[in-house]
């Protein structure tokens, strides 16, 4: 299901920016659609891409729960699951500080990525 949303991403961004008019431009030029693609097409599109990747693998994190009590692994999941059975608090806590504090640094990782990839984008927060 995970490949498939970015699979989607992947070719909803990358038919939008064939349309664009810089492509016709690139076309009209006389280059290679090889090289339309990997320098234009591509280039573009990474922004999209690479968030809705981040997402898929931020969004893994919660489902280890469900993973690892389906098929019965013994790993962070199953030991919310055991802590929730348990009224174990403080654990279930701790845990689910551990999934929100993995979903946030995958997030911010690709926050500071996303600038370095596409130059459009600023990474500066406006005061306005």
């Amino acid at each position: 299901m995970f490949s498939l949303v970015v699979s989607r991403v992947t070719r909803q961004t990358m038919v939008e920016q064939l349309d664009a008019d810089h492509v016709s431009a690139a076309r009209s030029f006389g280059l290679a659609e090889r090289k339309i693609v990997t320098r234009h097409v591509l280039r573009n599109s990474w922004g999209p891409i690479i968030t809705m990747v981040a997402l898929v693998v931020a969004s893994l994190l919660a489902g280890t729960v469900v993973i690892e009590s389906v098929f019965g692994i013994s790993g962070v999941g199953a030991l919310l699951v055991d802590a929730i059975n348990a009224h174990d608090f403080t654990v279930v806590q701790a845990v689910l500080l551990y999934m929100v504090i993995g979903y946030m640094i995958v997030t911010t990782l690709v926050d500071f990525l996303l600038p370095l990839l596409d130059p459009r984008i600023n990474s500066k927060v406006s005061s306005s």
